[in-house]
């Protein structure tokens, strides 16, 4: 289903790191740590991408919430581009007179 879309972002990634980090998780430290490793060497900079995306498509795909993944400070990734954790439903009472 998010075929095109993956592929897109994978190749974004290969040529500019920090492109496919912004694209998934906007402007937060995780684009910051990631032009950092980018600029210490081109490697380091696709690892963290490489890494973030897999856990960006992995939570993509299921309903739970799960925890924080080590090492990502984004809402974004770590929720699979949804909303994130601190949302609360509040029901309204119904009373019958």
């Amino acid at each position: 289903m998010f075929f095109v879309a993956d592929f897109l972002l994978i190749l974004l990634t290969i040529i500019f790191p920090p492109a496919g980090v912004a694209a998934i998780s906007g402007c937060s430290v995780d684009l910051l740590i990631n032009i950092g490793l980018t600029a210490l060497g081109y490697l380091p900079g696709h690892l963290h991408a490489f890494y973030l995306e897999y856990i960006y498509m992995e939570r993509r795909d299921i309903d739970e919430p799960l925890g924080p993944a080590p090492g990502v400070y984004s809402d974004l990734i770590n929720n699979g581009g949804r909303p994130g954790y601190g949302a609360i439903v509040i029901e309204e009472e119904t009373t019958v007179v």
